[in-house]
């Protein structure tokens, strides 16, 4: 990954409580597919909004930077960390689909209500 990418994904962390206490849940309980997909929503929240504070940022940077955000705080035990990162662009696409889909384009407002 870029030095940018993973400067901004660092930043982005640090400045989300949510993101925070969900990677702390991840590491002191263990990895599960649920607690990744609680990350995997306040992630794509915490990339839209950096998103709409900085500027357009293209579909592929945003889940570039997602990914990066999620492999930072993510780990899953016997998995290459190679194959973490196709899984956690699955689950990102999929994530970000679900969100179109439920909530339409301008989705991040209520995605903020519907993740708390």
């Amino acid at each position: 990954m870029s030095k940018k990418i993973d400067s901004v994904a660092t930043d982005l962390i640090k400045n989300s409580k949510l993101v925070i206490k969900l990677a702390k849940e991840i590491k002191s309980t263990g990895f599960s597919f649920g607690k990744l997909k609680k990350v995997v929503q306040q992630v794509c929240i915490i990339v839209e909004t950096y998103t709409n504070d900085v500027g357009i940022l293209s579909s592929s940077a945003k889940i570039e930077l997602a990914v990066e955000i999620i492999n930072i705080i993510v780990d899953i035990p016997y998995i290459p960390e190679w194959l973490e990162r196709k899984i956690f662009k699955v689950v990102v696409k999929k994530v970000v689909n679900y969100l179109n889909k439920k909530f339409g384009d301008e989705w991040l407002k209520k995605a903020k209500e519907f993740v708390d």
